[in-house]
């Protein structure tokens, strides 16, 4: 009886142990030299510019897009760090790269709210004056800069 219950313990030891860290040390998502192309591929220009608008509102690092439609949103996040992101009522993904060295982070919902679908956070040491993108409608704009001046950027290259 003993060995009976000793046996089903080391089994169940076992069982607990083999669901353990292995798969939590795996890194998921794209790796930090394929999230920095794709960030400085989409988000730059030529010239090294960020290529999104800026309101007057804004801070130094934050910027926003556009969006056609609400479902480019977390396809963007997906494309930009490999992390299947969904849309959802509301929904937040953080990425963060094995070293630990880069770190973006999405919250949005389905619905825009106050024209913005989702705001993203960015620390990436290679990417410094980006920090924060909010995505959303057209109606993002009107707050301070009414003209059309050319820089009404939109989610582009990832569709």
């Amino acid at each position: 009886m003993k060995s009976t219950v000793l046996l089903l313990c080391m089994l169940a030891v076992g069982v607990f142990s083999s669901c353990s860290s292995d798969d939590d040390n795996t890194p998921t998502g794209a790796t930090s030299e394929e999230v920095v192309s794709f960030i400085k591929s989409k988000l730059y220009d030529n010239q090294g510019n960020v290529a999104a608008n800026k309101l007057d509102t804004y801070q130094k690092g934050e910027y926003n897009l556009i969006a056609d439609e609400e479902s480019e949103v977390c396809y963007l996040f997906t494309m930009m760090t490999g992390i299947e992101a969904e849309s959802g009522d509301t929904y937040k993904y953080v990425y963060q790269s094995a070293d630990g060295k880069h770190l973006i982070t999405i919250e949005g919902s389905r619905t825009a709210e106050n024209a913005v679908y989702a705001t993203i956070l960015f620390s990436i040491p290679e990417c410094p004056e980006i920090k924060i993108i909010h995505i959303g409608t057209p109606a993002i704009m009107e707050g301070t800069n009414a003209e059309d001046d050319g820089y009404r950027h939109r989610i582009k290259g990832v569709c």
